[in-house]
């Protein structure tokens, strides 16, 4: 008799040995970076007219959360099992210990399911606690479900991976896939990293390559490419034709950079919404400037290969870069490092509010930031940190706030929370919050209430904020009770009442979803009006399932479940019952943390 636990992670161990002493196979190329490095690196900044500002030391964030502590579920001392072969499919980058979701995350889960909803995952939200619990979902350790269908589940992770812009770790799993793995979700992956590359020669010795094994439309645009890159356009024009007489589609912007290619120097590029790796590498290629709607509608791996490409614009790289930062594609250092080399002139810097609001867009954000690092005055510099929030958020939202608080969390650490800055505390409260630092946080809530009998405006922003700090206090240290909620009902009177009554139903359900009890006298105005509403919500069937799944401790089921459930890139924001539903669920399998900061994030979104 075997202990089911050992047996697994001796065969993991033997399958991982023999994965790394297998010969590759010479027929097939290993795989590239999808996202390519720069070609040399951008020109230094010219010489700042600013003193040296001093770094506050910041406390560095993990890559991913630290995950929240589960209950093991009870299982019999002993179990009688047979061991076999490990799969391919159940490699991953994070065993349990470090973020993952355990190696039996899928046991008692249909393989249907997964193979069926797996693809629907979403990618490119600007959700960061949505693209980590997707991404440690997609990377996890774990043994794969039983009786899998004909769908390989490593190329439907790796296929979600490159569509989050999760480079490395896309890379990290097509290294270590055997090398007999291969079809049309990897090979695109690995296509379009040639691709991105700028990679021609390398794209198009692939593309002849798959398209002898298989009639894909895209294989066949990409050899059309080539073509165009070889100067034979009669032959590309042909393979245009063909594909027409097919029926596949042929969208225009194709057929424009190909008459670039071929010398036409009056092309009208139109409109470019969504750009593939092979559009991009055309417009690369013609050099033609990438339009800004194809920036503002880019997944997530181009727009962090524009942020990255030097022979780019600097003023589209930059807000190509803020929008791959906020999907969690770019590193927050490299949009800071951007911003910094951007050189401006004295006149500038020393009016940096005016010019901003005269001028509006990415190089106006990088000059306010600028400012904000030559501030000394404590006073002056929470001015202009207030003031670079608020353009984020005129920018793009939630998610500009967002990417706005995390560019700008080192010189905010440095502000010292002191009577004078009172005003201020509302915001930095915000941009701490939705920076993942609720301990720094508290002392500007504090703060706020001890000088809220000075000023109105202070004590309405007290008010406002202890409903956000109470669903990111797991521990329970900060203080709590039904007069708070009151308080915060009270401090909403100056909203238009749908508005009001909208933030409280949003804010009910997440706490409710957390385990919090809302008082029936809270409830009575939600009550007052019409007690019928149109919205969103899931099909029956998938809040069934997750409810199944959370119930039996399923953790990998409930994760997929609550975040086709959240689906944050449809057009109309899932209702709060389904919202409630995908945390209260969550919460329920023991990922705590996580779910608080999915409400966090739905509580700023709907701006709480």
């Amino acid at each position: 008799m075997i202990d089911s636990r050992s047996s697994v992670l001796v065969a993991t161990l033997c399958f991982m040995v023999a994965a790394v002493a297998a010969p590759l196979n010479a027929q097939i190329t290993g795989p590239l970076d999808i996202v390519p490095q720069p070609l040399r690196p951008s020109p230094a900044p010219p010489e700042r007219a600013q003193p040296p500002v001093e770094r506050a030391p910041v406390e560095p964030a993990p890559a991913r959360p630290a995950p929240s502590a589960r209950p093991t579920p009870a299982r019999s001392s002993v179990e009688v099992v047979s061991v076999r072969a490990p799969s391919p499919e159940a490699m991953g980058l994070y065993e349990e210990a470090e973020g993952g979701y355990g190696i039996d995350m899928w046991r008692g889960t249909p393989s249907a399911l997964v193979e069926l909803l797996l693809p629907r995952l979403p990618a490119g939200t600007t959700s960061r606690a949505v693209n980590d619990l997707a991404a440690r979902l997609l990377l996890s350790t774990a043994t794969p479900p039983e009786n899998p269908g004909g769908t390989s589940l490593l190329a439907l992770r790796i296929e979600r991976l490159a569509a989050m812009g999760e480079v490395e770790a896309m890379n990290a799993l097509l290294r270590a896939a055997p090398p007999g793995l291969d079809n049309r979700t990897i090979a695109r992956a690995r296509l379009d990293a040639l691709l991105l590359n700028a990679d021609h020669v390398g794209a198009c010795a692939r593309a002849r390559e798959l398209l002898r094994r298989d009639d894909s439309p895209y294989w066949e645009k990409v050899l059309i490419f080539c073509q165009a890159l070889a100067g034979e356009h009669d032959a590309a024009a042909l393979g245009v034709a063909l594909l027409r007489e097919r029926n596949v589609d042929v969208d225009p912007a194709f057929e424009v950079l190909l008459r670039a290619r071929a010398g036409d120097k009056d092309v009208q590029l139109g409109s470019l919404r969504n750009p593939t790796a092979l559009h991009l590498a055309m417009l690369q290629d013609a050099e033609l400037p990438v339009p800004e709607e194809a920036i503002a509608s880019s997944g997530p791996a181009v727009a962090r290969t524009v942020a990255l490409n030097p022979n780019v614009p600097l003023e589209t790289r930059l807000g190509a870069a803020e929008r791959a930062e906020a999907m969690g594609a770019l590193p927050t250092e490299t949009l800071i490092e951007l911003y910094e080399n951007v050189p401006f002139m004295l006149k500038d810097l020393a009016n940096p509010l005016s010019r901003a609001k005269a001028s509006g867009g990415p190089m106006a954000r990088a000059l306010v930031y600028q400012a904000i690092r030559i501030q000394v005055v404590p006073v002056a510099r929470a001015e202009v940190l207030r003031s670079y929030w608020r353009l984020g958020f005129a920018s793009n939202g939630w998610a500009g706030f967002a990417t706005a608080a995390r560019v700008t969390l080192e010189p905010l650490l440095s502000l010292v929370p002191t009577p004078e800055l009172a005003w201020v505390a509302g915001d930095a409260v915000r941009a701490l919050l939705a920076a993942g630092r609720p301990a720094a946080a508290q002392p500007w809530l504090e703060l706020a209430a001890e000088q809220a009998g000075a000023d109105p405006e202070v004590a309405g922003a007290a008010a406002s904020l202890w409903p956000l700090a109470r669903l990111v206090d797991a521990d329970g240290v900060l203080p709590w009770d039904d007069t708070r909620l009151t308080a915060w009902w009270e401090a909403q009177v100056d909203v238009p009442e749908a508005t009001r009554r909208q933030r409280a139903t949003v804010l009910f359900g997440l706490l409710s979803a957390l385990g919090e009890e809302i008082p029936a006298e809270a409830q009575l105005p939600l009550l007052a009006g019409t007690l019928t509403r149109t919205a969103k919500t899931p099909v029956p069937a998938l809040s069934r399932q997750l409810e199944a799944a959370a119930s039996a401790g399923r953790i990998g089921e409930t994760v997929l479940l609550a975040l086709i459930t959240l689906d944050p890139l449809s057009p109309e924001v899932p209702d709060i019952l389904a919202l409630s539903a995908a945390i209260s669920a969550l919460y329920r399998v023991g990922l705590v943390n996580e779910a608080r900061a999915l409400a966090l994030e739905a509580a700023l979104g709907n701006e709480l």
